[in-house]
């Protein structure tokens, strides 16, 4: 019976008394990547609130960073079956050639830079095409191993859902709060309609009639990623908040934690776990912090 715990730049795979680090070689990340994914930024509203930027990149000494892992490794092998839930943030996906949004070259600091954003060349590896990371990979590993509750995402990238298909599907929910640009929604029968490719548009936009739903043949499909003040999906964030409220363990993976109200549910269960590349607002209130 192992653990895996998952961090920005390898994981681990743990048992009660050893540890062993596997240090993977990841894709590289193409020009054509960045592109792809700041489109998708360039889509959204104008906000002048980005949050810190240009977040500096901080590593535990290996070390520290096994002895870490074994300490969670217990805490959740202690803890009741299926009481820890997940929280991704963009960094998890950067591994698969999906730039991040704050760390030294994300899309917002590149901006805040006065570097383009806007895509000016065919995307190389496009959302449809992006391939689930060893985190993604691992974390759904746990899931199919009665750990997780839940996983919580703010990712759009549908990188969670690919990671848990058959054969092996995993039956922990995949609640995505910024939604998923490769699953529309029909607003009249609720039916998720997959996509061939990226969403061009946010904020619920309608695909119109010349693109009925295929279940109830009403022209009600609408993207379903949200821009800046959109609402989080319901029953997704009705959920988030019950299985945060109720986990033993929120392990928040990948992101700096800048954003409400995706920011407060890991604070709201009660043990917290804080696994990132850089610096995550509220670390003095987590009961363990890694960073790598």
């Amino acid at each position: 019976s192992g653990f895996v715990l998952v961090t920005s730049s390898s994981y681990f795979f743990l048992r009660p008394t050893t540890s062993a680090i596997f240090k993977p070689s990841w894709p590289s990340r193409g020009i054509g990547a960045h592109h792809m994914s700041s489109a998708y930024a360039d889509n959204l509203s104008k906000n002048s609130f980005k949050g810190r930027l240009n977040l500096a990149p901080l590593r535990d000494p290996a070390s520290a960073l096994r002895a870490k892992s074994r300490l969670l490794a217990h805490l959740l092998l202690a803890a009741p079956a299926s009481s820890a839930v997940f929280h991704t943030g963009a960094g998890i996906s950067v591994a698969a050639g999906l730039p991040d949004f704050r760390g030294p070259d994300g899309i917002w600091t590149r901006q805040s830079r006065g570097g383009a954003s806007r895509a000016e060349a065919a995307p190389a590896t496009p959302f449809e095409l992006a391939v689930p990371t060893l985190a993604h990979t691992a974390i759904a590993t746990l899931a199919r191993r009665g750990f997780l509750s839940a996983i919580v995402t703010q990712n759009i990238d549908n990188l969670h859902r690919r990671a848990s298909l058959p054969p092996d599907p995993s039956p922990t929910p995949v609640l995505e709060l910024h939604g998923n640009t490769l699953l529309d929604t029909c607003t009249n029968c609720r039916l998720r309609v997959p996509r061939t490719s990226a969403s061009p548009t946010v904020g619920f936009t309608s695909r119109g009639p010349d693109l009925p739903c295929p279940r109830c043949r009403e022209p009600a499909v609408v993207d379903s990623v949200l821009d800046w003040h959109d609402p989080l999906p319901e029953p997704d964030h009705a959920l988030a908040r019950r299985v945060s409220a109720d986990a033993a363990w929120n392990v928040v993976v990948g992101s700096s934690m800048q954003m409400e109200p995706s920011r407060g549910l890991p604070r709201r269960g009660r043990g917290m776990v804080l696994v990132n590349l850089s610096e995550v607002e509220g670390e003095e209130a987590a009961d363990l912090v890694v960073h790598g």
